[in-house]
């Protein structure tokens, strides 16, 4: 499986920056992509892992939004409707919802989240 060929190159790579002091950024979708790909492929529990990204982002050199940082500061986040993906969608400045889109299946949880600019 190639994942798993890349993850010790990853562990390098993350080592080198870390001993170096340069900074790492991991972006709101990379931190998605991530949450869904442990569930998804390694079988991690959510609670495991956001656990597991809370843990990663909390260590220097590496860096989030600071949407990103206040949705992983939310008690019992793997329990909470709409969930991590929605809130970091939600939390982002730049996020619209167009006055003519149609509801999601799941928008009912929308309702929610502060209040998301339109």
């Amino acid at each position: 499986m190639k994942a798993t060929l890349e993850i010790p190159a990853a562990l390098s790579f993350y080592e080198e920056q870390r001993q170096s002091g340069n900074p790492l950024f991991i972006s709101d979708l990379v931190l998605s992509e991530c949450y869904y790909a442990l569930q998804f492929h390694f079988g991690f529990t959510k609670a495991d892992a956001l656990a597991a990204l809370k843990a990663l982002t909390a260590e220097s050199p590496v860096t989030i939004t600071p949407s990103a940082r206040l949705v992983f500061g939310l008690p019992n986040l793997s329990q909470m409707k709409p969930g991590f993906i929605d809130r970091l969608i939600h939390r982002h400045p730049n996020t619209r919802i167009h006055p003519n889109r149609k509801p999601h299946a799941n928008s009912r949880n929308l309702d929610h989240l502060p209040k998301v600019r339109s």
